[in-house]
């Protein structure tokens, strides 16, 4: 039942999405003063239906899979009429076919906007320090609690990710243009500079859930990985000196790396284990684990924890973000035609709703970030020069007005008609194929990408 509710939500949320659409043409066909004949959100019989003294219907239809504006255009005997659609001059029917789209964009800034005020980012908690067993020390002076908020005076903030940053500083630490960065931490309320030292010699071995420094017979264990629950992810404890994976011995040729490097996720290994003089057997098995430790640094970080932003953060980031996601969205589009991005790792229609409902029934923020995306995704996805949509219409007109006569109507029409086929068979397509391969009608990784909205 619970689920359901959120089927509704997410149904309402793609309905909005339609409607801020379809009101961008409405707009801007009412400023060029268009005889608009119907406006309808969603497909099939009609559920409700207004007409105003004017003559425009206004519509709700059974199917919320789309909607429309219907601009005068033809009488119904193929008879174009003074005031249809296509006698008004070329650039202004650009206009309004874009228009959607942009009221989308613009819409999707907005959302950007109360999404970033009113959730802010994400920093890393330092869950622990790496300990030098050597040395008898700690590697820097970081402590267990410390949020990390800047690296070198690079601010984590909305735009630019703790990932961003650490890749940016690792970068100049490879490179040899620095030793020591000053992380700006969070520590019980208070903001203060410590000077970390890159050292690059703390390997670290994250798709079994462990990290290890280099003996003379084998590999002693470092630290155990914990999930979010601060369970282990394995039976290793620390000081465990591993020997062997699958029998076979680990020596300075045989690193522990070669021998597991070539296994799949989700196999699993044997490792053999000297522990208090004893040798016992662990099983554990190659995962992605909820890990990250940056050996260069000595520490890690498997929790982050929420930084709200201000009015004045959220406003000078809304439109950057919006563009950071528009971006996003264009590399999985294009990402279906060079064979990057699988056909199942798209959703249509119902995969969609399925997906939405799903992502904003395990967070309530979740909802705030579907609004710009899926904003931003219906603007971009109209846009595109596939028949049947506003990026073809424009396309269309565009030659129109170079050529100064119109392509034949009829052919026109029918390339638009087959196009709308087309696509409709395609996004049903997609469902079925996500239905099949993720086991339900749409649900199952996040990571799915929408493809129409």
């Amino acid at each position: 039942m619970e689920f359901f509710l959120y089927i509704l939500l997410a149904i309402g949320i793609l309905l909005l999405m339609i409607l801020i659409h379809e009101l961008g043409h409405y707009t801007a066909g009412k400023i060029f003063k268009f005889k608009i004949n119907e406006f309808s959100i969603g497909f099939g019989p009609k559920l409700l239906q207004k007409k105003l003294k004017n003559g425009e219907k206004f519509t709700l239809r059974a199917f919320p899979l789309g909607g429309y504006c219907a601009f005068e255009d033809d009488n119904g005997t193929g008879e174009v009429t003074e005031r249809s659609f296509a006698k008004e001059k070329p650039y202004k029917r650009i206009i309004v076919f874009a228009a959607g789209a942009i009221f989308n964009i613009v819409s999707a800034v907005l959302f950007s906007f109360i999404y970033i005020w009113a959730v802010g980012y994400q920093v890393p908690k330092v869950a622990s320090v790496t300990y030098d067993f050597e040395a008898d020390k700690y590697y820097n002076n970081l402590q267990e609690g410390d949020l990390i908020v800047a690296i070198d005076g690079r601010k984590i903030n909305v735009m630019n990710t703790y990932y961003d940053v650490l890749d940016a500083v690792k970068k100049d630490a490879n490179a040899g243009k620095k030793g020591t960065f000053a992380f700006t931490v969070t520590r019980f309320g208070e903001t203060r500079e410590v000077d970390v030292q890159w050292q690059a010699i703390v390997p670290s071995y994250v798709e079994f859930g462990f990290s290890y420094t280099v003996e003379t017979d084998g590999v002693r264990v470092r630290e155990v990985a914990k999930d979010s629950a601060q369970k282990p992810y394995n039976s290793f404890l620390v000081d465990d000196i591993i020997t062997a994976v699958n029998g076979t011995a680990i020596t300075a040729e045989n690193k522990i790396e070669a021998l597991t490097k070539d296994m799949a996720l989700g196999i699993k290994a044997e490792f053999t284990v000297l522990r208090a003089e004893s040798e016992i057997k662990i099983t554990a098995e190659k995962a992605r684990v909820f890990y990250e430790e940056y050996d260069g640094f000595g520490f890690t970080t498997p929790t982050m924890e929420s930084q709200s932003a201000g009015f004045g953060e959220a406003l000078l980031y809304a439109v950057p973000f919006t563009g950071k996601m528009s971006w996003m969205i264009l590399g999985a589009f294009g990402g279906l035609f060079t064979g990057r991005v699988a056909l199942t790792d798209m959703a249509g229609p119902v995969g969609t709703v399925a997906q939405m409902a799903e992502i904003s029934q395990s967070n309530w923020r979740n909802i705030l970030i579907l609004l710009p995306l899926i904003a931003s995704n219906l603007a971009i996805f109209n846009l595109l020069p596939f028949p049947a949509l506003d990026g073809a219409r424009i396309v269309f007109t565009g030659i129109e007005w170079v050529r100064r006569k119109p392509v034949n109507r009829n052919v026109e029409a029918w390339i638009h008609l087959i196009g709308m086929a087309a696509l409709i068979l395609f996004v049903i397509v997609i469902d079925v194929v996500g239905f099949i391969v993720r086991g339900g009608a749409g649900l199952g990784s996040s990571g799915v990408r929408w493809l129409r909205l």
